[in-house]
């Protein structure tokens, strides 16, 4: 979709810690098969996100309507999504799944 354009084109513009942050937040939505569990971020939804996609000037802003997107996509549109991610970052999307694996591996 062009909106997922748009959230890859805000991936690749990113710095190395903007990344971080981003994929940090992202890890409690996803499970080891790729597909997004129905769990609030903490801290995403504590003000309300921009109404629109010009209205997200700030990392911050950004990373609110981008989370309050992600519910509403299926299951194939998130594995799509970080697919295009992988695509764009293979190491960092590395790093990411492995911290998703070790978080299952949590009691």
């Amino acid at each position: 979709s062009e909106e997922m354009q748009v959230f890859w084109q805000w991936f690749r513009g990113w710095d190395a810690e903007e990344r971080r942050i981003f994929l940090e937040k992202l890890i409690p939505k996803v499970t080891p098969n790729k597909l997004f569990a129905m769990v609030e971020l903490a801290g995403i939804h504590s003000t309300r996100p921009p109404e629109s996609l010009r209205d997200c000037r700030t990392f911050g802003d950004r990373l609110k309507y981008f989370h309050s997107r992600l519910d509403h996509w299926s299951a194939e549109e998130a594995n799509g999504f970080l697919s295009g991610l992988e695509e764009i970052d293979e190491s960092v999307m590395g790093e990411f799944y492995a911290k998703i694996a070790s978080t299952v591996k949590e009691p």
